[in-house]
């Protein structure tokens, strides 16, 4: 389709995931060691789990940080990002472990002068990390799209954080009643909604399986093959220049046969 447009708006819960995980790897007798044991006996995960704020565990016990928030958004990697026009990507690289040392956990450390005053402090920059999503995603609609839409499909880890499908319902729903002038509020619905699978499958947990399941189902009906060549049937395109920046259509996958 011509008319569809993809780009990444920013981290989801990469960087909230990132954190825990640093935070619980922290060497003992580092400043916020007592912060690691919080986390790991709060979520009671086995040795090795990678963290997550399960049910806004977390993030729910703080509130977002106006200057913290201005200070991220105004990041020069992050800042570029957000102006940088579709199609783009982003994701670890550039909100992942290098962004939670240098600029999330100095902020735990700078406003905790007690064990109480370090654990409210995690708590307030893990809620100000759900809203920065959230943000940069009504953001990224109200930049790139001709509108916000009616219904907004969600998948993956996220959908689960009560809080950041909040805070983008409260985000988009504001958008289309200022700029748009819109009324009604944004349908969020999830990936499994949408698409038709067995019971047992979690289409959200599964969508990529779910899609290269699909590309491979493409590509070999895509081929042909005589005696002395493989033609490609050029009506099987499976990716969208447009939405990935892909100089040409193509039918993606490499088809390898033994001897």
């Amino acid at each position: 389709p011509t008319a569809c447009i993809a780009f990444d708006t920013g981290p989801a819960n990469v960087t909230t995931n990132e954190l825990l995980d640093v935070i619980v790897a922290l060497p003992p007798g580092h400043a916020l060691s007592s912060l690691s044991s919080y986390i790991s006996d709060t979520l009671g995960f086995p040795t090795g789990s990678s963290m997550y704020d399960r049910d806004a565990v977390f993030s729910s016990g703080g509130v977002v940080l106006k200057p913290l928030l201005d200070t991220w958004l105004s990041y020069p990697a992050i800042a570029t990002f957000r102006s940088r026009p579709p199609p783009k990507s982003t994701g670890r690289e550039l909100f992942g472990a290098q962004f939670v040392q240098s600029n999330v956990l100095p902020n735990i450390l700078s406003n905790g002068s007690n064990e109480a005053d370090t654990l409210q402090s995690f708590k307030d920059v893990m809620r100000t990390l759900i809203y920065l999503a959230a943000f940069l995603v009504a953001e990224s609609y109200q930049r790139f799209l001709p509108s916000i839409p009616d219904t907004v499909v969600v998948s993956g880890g996220g959908r689960r954080h009560p809080l950041l499908l909040q805070d983008i319902q409260t985000l988009l729903d504001t958008a289309r009643k200022g700029g748009d002038g819109m009324v009604g509020s944004v349908v969020i619905s999830s990936l499994g909604d949408l698409i038709n699978v067995p019971s047992h499958i979690d289409a959200d947990d599964a969508k990529e399986a779910i899609a290269f399941a699909v590309f491979a189902h493409e590509r070999m009906l895509s081929l042909s093959r005589n005696t002395t060549t493989t033609v490609y049937r050029h009506a099987y395109f499976t990716n969208i220049p447009a939405a990935t920046g892909a100089s040409k259509k193509v039918c993606l996958g490499q088809v390898s046969i033994p001897q």
